[in-house]
Order: C-alpha cells, then sequence, then structure tokens
C-alpha cells in the first residue's frame, strides 16, 4: 500500500512540492477514483486548491478516512502527465487535504 504526506489546507501545487516531512508522518492511502482533467484545468485546479470545483463535489462519497486510518482520495492529475494532486475533501467541495504525487503513472492504483 502506498504512503503520501497530506496538507491541510494547501494553497496550491507548489506549497504541497515543497512540503516535507519524515516517513512517520506519512499516511497510507488508497485511490478510489482517478480525475484526468485537460491541462488547463488542472493548472487552475494547481494554482488555487481551496477553490471549490465540481469534480470534487461530484466524488465526495468516495473520499474519507476508514477505521484503519487509511485515507480513501481521489487522484487528479492533467492528460498526459506524470505528476498528480491526491485529495481527500472531508465532506467540503475543496481540496481540504492534499498531497503531491510524483510520476503517478508508475503506481498501480
Amino acid at each position: 500500500m502506498n504512503k503520501a504526506l497530506f496538507t491541510r489546507k494547501a494553497v496550491d501545487l507548489e506549497e504541497l512540492k515543497n512540503r516535507t516531512g519524515q516517513e512517520r508522518d506519512k499516511s497510507y492511502f488508497v485511490v478510489e477514483a482517478v480525475i484526468e482533467l485537460p491541462e488547463e484545468s488542472f493548472r487552475a485546479f494547481a494554482d488555487d486548491l481551496l477553490s471549490e470545483f465540481d469534480f470534487i463535489k461530484d466524488n465526495i462519497e468516495k473520499m474519507y478516512i476508514d477505521n484503519n486510518r487509511v485515507w480513501h482520495c481521489l487522484l487528479v492529475k492533467a492528460e498526459g502527465f506524470k505528476d498528480g494532486i491526491l485529495i481527500e475533501a472531508e465532506g467540503y467541495g475543496y481540496a481540504r487535504y492534499s498531497a503531491y504525487c510524483p510520476d503517478c503513472e508508475a503506481a498501480e492504483w
């Protein structure tokens, strides 16, 4: 199972990329759905993670933390790009918790 460092209310992708942490700070996660956006839409999302987006609202039921503390989240990425952003909205319409996912094409979801 994969692990990621989730950040509460990160402003943008750059904040996620610059976030550092030790392995003990990372959480296990499961990707419940992959959302592929056109590059322009992904950049708008990645530059303003605290705005509400329909694709988050439409998938709220897929995001939660289970009894074993495993994060069930969405992977949002741009079509044709390797990097992505994991999100767990905690019932909101924005990326309340997010994590940078480098080379997400190499992982198996």
